[in-house]
């Protein structure tokens, strides 16, 4: 079920739920007991496929190949039954303007152990995002200022607006 990008014709508002192993990878997975520790989205510009997602340098989209070239995630994909235009403007309305949520990234470790969120919420985490912060702004997941990757994930599984796209 898990493939590189390059074996599968990735589609507009695909969410890449994404593992790899680095430090800050390994430390994501372990406190929200999870293999995935990235989200990103897949978006189509002028019939371009861009990867969108909040990286150190914030929320910016990069071209397949430069995303799968610097990151090589493995990942499983979450398709949206319908990619809505007010969904593709949610998305592209942050590029460049939306630096990387450093502190409610720190915010979900304390979530994630103690259960009570004390980072950001609503309007005020629209100024900051990490990456599946950024994926469930995108779809108005409830709450999504305090979503981890298995947050998103499960999410999509349990929504009938989402498919599992087996690779």
């Amino acid at each position: 079920m898990i493939k590189d990008l390059k074996q599968i014709e990735l589609k507009d508002g695909d969410i890449l739920h994404c593992m790899s192993n680095g430090w800050l990878a390994r430390l994501i997975q372990f406190f929200t007991k999870s293999k995935f520790n990235h989200s990103a989205l897949v978006i189509s510009i002028y019939g371009n496929i861009f990867i969108a997602d909040s990286q150190i340098k914030g929320t910016y989209p990069k071209t397949l190949k430069e995303w799968q070239d610097k990151y090589n995630y493995k990942y499983i994909i979450s398709r949206p039954n319908k990619f809505t235009k007010k969904e593709k403007e949610r998305a592209i309305e942050v590029f460049g303007k939306t630096p990387y949520d450093f502190s409610s990234l720190l915010y979900q470790a304390w979530f994630q152990i103690t259960g009570r969120w004390k980072g950001k919420t609503q309007e005020k985490a629209e100024d900051r995002m990490y990456c599946s912060e950024y994926v469930s702004y995108v779809f108005d997941k409830p709450n999504w200022w305090k979503a981890s990757p298995v947050d998103l994930f499960e999410y999509t599984v349990e929504n009938d607006n989402f498919t599992i796209v087996e690779l």
